[in-house]
């Protein structure tokens, strides 16, 4: 097993930890690094929450073809619009989403006989090479409605994202802290983890603002 399994349960095994009871209540939502046969294994068999976005082309038990090849014989269950941000050279624009959505059976990697029973939630563009999110969860989905939201689900990480940049780099730095002792250290990443949040949720009311501004302009 790769040590990339080790830390991620290792991760939700403190989280259950701290949380007790509300961790019913938790969804984990993981991007393609997550993607770990053993550690789905460990979620589902402790019965947590999870949304991850899949990495690797899996094999299905049960089912002709292979996970990613699933969208193309699905009924598509609805359609969304996901702003996608800018990144590097990538602008920001608009796409429309097509959604589908299955039970599936995902066979061990390591051949055994024991399968995962997981939803398969697609969430792409029909463009060619246009953006495609293949999602597992154990989340029980019977409607559009329930396929929507586990996208938006995924979606959220993205805040996830913008939130640790600005409070590990790109805000208040916690990296570059340097203290004297580990106590002092919790006390300032915590004061600044505060900071971090109030900053991003400024920046998004800004980003908001403009975007109507512009939106008005074109009217």
């Amino acid at each position: 097993m790769s040590l990339c399994y080790y830390r991620w349960q290792q991760a939700s095994e403190r989280m259950a930890e701290r949380l007790r009871e509300i961790q019913k209540r938790v969804i984990t939502v993981c991007d393609r690094e997550a993607d770990i046969w053993h550690y789905l294994d460990y979620k589902v068999s402790h019965g947590q929450r999870f949304v991850v976005r899949a990495a690797q082309n899996r094999r299905l038990k049960e089912a002709p073809g292979k996970l990613f090849e699933l969208p193309e014989v699905l009924a598509t269950a609805g359609s969304h619009t996901l702003n996608v941000m800018q990144k590097g050279g990538r602008a920001a624009r608009q796409a429309r989403m097509f959604i589908s959505y299955s039970e599936v059976r995902i066979k061990n990697p390591d051949n055994s006989g024991h399968a995962l029973p997981l939803t398969y939630v697609c969430s792409r563009e029909q463009a060619e090479n246009g953006a495609c999110w293949h999602l597992l969860t154990p989340e029980k989905v019977a409607s559009a409605a329930d396929a929507r939201r586990i996208v938006s689900h995924y979606e959220r990480r993205w805040l996830t994202e913008e939130y640790h940049k600005a409070w590990k780099s790109g805000g208040t730095c916690v990296e570059s802290l340097r203290m004297q002792t580990r106590d002092n250290l919790e006390r300032m990443v915590v004061i600044r983890a505060f900071i971090a949040v109030r900053g991003r949720a400024c920046g998004r009311e800004v980003s908001e603002k403009k975007h109507k501004m512009t939106a008005v302009r074109k009217y």
